[in-house]
């Protein structure tokens, strides 16, 4: 959502998560790259975060270190998420979400990412096992979502679960839900680069992979 040029010149539509990017209970957005969409979302979703809401406000407290369940924030993001697969394109934004995407530093959003980014780029590249799936990746132009590594689907799933032991939570994406000639879902690991977290977060993340990789690593 925030490189410079974000789709490509053969699409028709363009969509996107806001959540992804952003500390909202719900947003996305759709738009035609010529002329308008027909039907505009007007329907509220205000009675439908509640959930969601209650998750983020039990992961942060979670994060400061208070004796919460992890799976009592996960089991509310899940019911959350399992809410608007039900909705249709006819509800909008929260008004709360909304609140904030107005209010939010966008330029800070993309240059601690891009600082996040260029960290894990520097502190893991020396490692011959571990490759980075976007080598030549232009920070000028490109704001990262995560930073994808890739290694063997065992020490994948080592590296993943030594993380977790350590408090670090790292996602594997590129699921299979459909056949199709990818590989990269059995060796794929996505590392934190958003802008909730510095150089500290970035080079403790170095710390404990270039620790695994050292003494663990199979």
């Amino acid at each position: 959502m925030f490189n410079d040029v974000y789709y490509s010149n053969h699409t028709d539509y363009i969509i996107g998560s806001i959540r992804k990017w952003l500390p909202v209970m719900s947003g996305g957005f759709a738009a035609k790259k010529t002329g308008r969409l027909n039907v505009i979302p007007t329907n509220s979703s205000d009675d439908y975060i509640q959930n969601i809401k209650e998750a983020m406000k039990l992961k942060k407290r979670y994060l400061d270190g208070e004796a919460i369940d992890k799976e009592d924030f996960l089991t509310l993001y899940s019911k959350g998420s399992h809410v608007f697969t039900e909705l249709d394109f006819s509800y909008c934004m929260d008004n709360e979400s909304l609140e904030i995407l107005n209010q939010y530093d966008f330029n800070n959003l993309m240059n601690q990412r891009k600082a996040n980014c260029e960290i894990l780029y520097k502190g893991l590249s020396d490692l011959e096992n571990i490759n980075i799936l976007s080598k030549a990746l232009n920070l000028y132009q490109n704001t990262p979502i995560f930073v994808p590594i890739i290694l063997s689907t065992r020490n994948r799933n080592s590296l993943r679960e030594y993380l977790i032991r350590n408090n670090v939570y790292s996602p594997v994406h590129w699921p299979i839900f459909i056949e199709d000639n990818s590989d990269i879902p059995n060796f794929e690991l996505s590392l934190i680069c958003d802008q909730r977290y510095g150089s500290n977060e970035m080079n403790r993340i170095i710390d404990l992979i270039r620790y695994w990789y050292f003494n663990i690593m199979e």
